[in-house]
């Protein structure tokens, strides 16, 4: 969890120190498609963060249950990681819809974040009704 946390704080100071631009005024990290790249990570690596918290929840609930009795390790299964990704599209294009008009910083990297620890609410919101 601390790679991936020191992956994403290099990525995003990065993103804010190299401010020039390749061939334009606007910096790299505004142009198609180094912007979508960065929401879909932030996003993504809010999902992690939310299947990491889920499984710490589990965690506690055993230990409240069986008081005396050593906690058991976090369970991360790989089918469970996998399973916010399926629903990526629709999160994405949610995000993606909602920062059309704003400019990429914190702020947005955070609302991805966001997006991708609440995707279940934000998939519930994107249904049909």
């Amino acid at each position: 969890m601390a790679v991936v946390f020191l992956v994403a704080s290099l990525c995003l100071s990065l993103a804010f120190v190299w401010g020039s631009g390749f061939l334009g005024t606007a910096p790299w990290y505004e142009e198609s498609p180094f912007r979508e790249i960065l929401l879909f990570v932030f996003m993504g690596l809010g999902m992690l963060a939310r299947m990491i918290s889920q499984a710490i929840e589990e965690r506690r609930k055993y230990r409240l249950k069986n008081p005396g009795k050593p906690a058991p390790k976090l369970v991360l299964d790989h089918w469970e990681l996998a399973y916010p990704f399926l629903s990526s599209a629709i999160c994405f294009g949610a995000l993606i819809e909602a920062s059309l008009s704003s400019r990429f910083d914190f702020a947005l990297a955070l609302f991805a974040f966001q997006n991708g620890f609440f995707w279940q609410t934000v998939l519930a919101s994107a249904k049909p009704t």
